[in-house]
């Protein structure tokens, strides 16, 4: 009885996945679309095999990872018999699940379009579900475009909507915890922002939530989602730590995509501490890794950590063509969120490979490099960057005798901020700043 076999595989593979056994659930869901197809074309069939391959695609998406070419096969198959059934109801998950596949590959204008389409749908039925699900999808567009004030808004909307009980459902039909995802993009954004010790908070309250809501895989996101706060605070045992707890969590599971990027950070977290050809073999490992998951997301991040543990080799050329590789992959596909911070480290480097006594035209180069990246990130009101890029930039003018000019910049900056005074960034400044009085 093929029929009662589709029923109770169907709810086999429902449990398994609520249990994070996404193996099984595979292979029940799998199994259970197989006899579908051997089964005769009717409307019935169809709603099936809709709502086998909507619950398919976020367990492939926890194991293969978003990018992955079976899990756009499974969202395209699941939007194209919806679209046959007109069961409009049932595109949205599949609209966000498409929209997540294109995302992780780097293709972000694709991505954005859904998201808009989401938002459309999400506003004209009035779901408080769907407009979750919906802005948190355009937030995390407008967030990889730089547009980090805007992106921001949208995650504080969701905030304000998330009901964790009512939403937590969500994990099994999109992938994630949306109130887990949102806390922890949020404090990423306020930490570019300039607002640390709120960062601070929101850091604290998703991985509290991940915790209370038992979903492997919003656990292992959030963590790579808060990891990037202790990168931009230079909190290297810190960032270790966190690194390994979301390799221990994929590990266990099966999360390939997240263990790369995991293993990423845990190598740039080493080389930050001394072990810099150990880490530098992990970040290249987990490059090649990522890239075989299908992502292409964040990779100009990952450049830029390879290259910072190139320059503390005293491997410039190598920092060099990294930055470059980064900058032309951003131009591409126009990832922007941290364009600033790889044209300050491309001036640093710059400097550094000449030596202290760096030629004129090398100096006017790095200049060049340090302004670009004050432009950017007073342009995406990123803070933190700006404040690292004038910062670097004053360090130049004192070497040239510049004190009065190097003293006023940097005084402008960090009279901005009205919190996180215990970040290296902002103790550095006023160091600065007191040797330039």
């Amino acid at each position: 009885n093929k029929q009662k076999a589709v029923e109770y595989l169907q709810l086999a593979g429902q449990q398994a996945a609520q249990r994070s056994a996404h193996a099984e659930a595979i292979k029940h869901l799998t199994t259970a679309s197989e006899f579908l197809k051997a089964m005769p074309d009717a409307p019935q069939r169809d709603q099936q095999e809709l709502v086998l391959q909507t619950m398919l695609g976020p367990v492939l998406i926890a194991t293969r990872g978003n990018g992955a070419l079976e899990v756009g096969t499974v969202y395209k198959r699941a939007l194209q018999l919806g679209r046959q059934s007109g069961e409009d109801a049932q595109l949205f998950p599949v609209l966000f699940g498409l929209r997540s596949f294109h995302l992780i590959r780097g293709e972000l204008q694709p991505a954005f379009d859904l998201a808009q389409q989401l938002v459309s749908l999400a506003e004209s039925a009035q779901d408080s579900g769907l407009l979750v699900e919906a802005h948190l999808a355009q937030g995390n567009s407008l967030f990889l475009f730089g547009k980090l004030i805007l992106a921001l808004e949208h995650m504080e909307l969701v905030i304000g909507l998330y009901d964790p009980q009512a939403h937590h459902v969500h994990a099994f039909l999109y992938g994630l915890d949306p109130g887990v995802f949102c806390l922890a993009k949020t404090a990423w954004l306020l930490e570019l922002l300039g607002h640390s010790d709120q960062a601070s908070k929101k850091m604290g309250e998703a991985l509290s939530l991940a915790d209370r809501q038992s979903h492997a895989f919003s656990l292992a996101v959030a963590l790579m989602n808060v990891v990037p706060v202790l990168q931009i605070r230079r909190e290297w045992p810190a960032l270790q730590q966190h690194a390994e707890a979301a390799i221990a969590v994929c590990r266990e599971q099966g999360f390939e995509s997240i263990l790369a990027q995991a293993t990423i950070y845990r190598g740039y977290a080493l080389a930050k501490q001394g072990q810099t050809e150990e880490g530098i073999a992990l970040m290249r490992g987990g490059l090649d890794a990522q890239l075989a998951t299908g992502a292409g997301l964040f990779r100009p991040s990952f450049l830029w950590f390879l290259a910072e543990a190139y320059g503390t080799a005293g491997r410039f050329e190598e920092g060099l063509a990294a930055v470059a590789e980064a900058i032309a992959i951003e131009e591409k596909t126009d990832e922007r969120h941290d364009e600033a911070e790889l044209h300050r480290l491309k001036g640093d480097l710059v400097l550094r490979r000449s030596g202290i006594e760096a030629e004129p035209g090398v100096q006017t180069e790095a200049e060049e490099c340090f302004r670009k990246a004050i432009e950017i990130a007073r342009q995406q009101e990123a803070k933190s960057f700006e404040l690292k890029a004038v910062t670097s930039l004053s360090q130049l003018w004192k070497q040239q005798g510049k004190k009065a000019e190097a003293r006023q910049a940097l005084a402008e900056i960090y009279g901005w901020f009205s919190e996180g005074f215990d970040t290296k960034d902002l103790k550095d400044a006023k160091a600065l700043l007191e040797q330039l009085s």
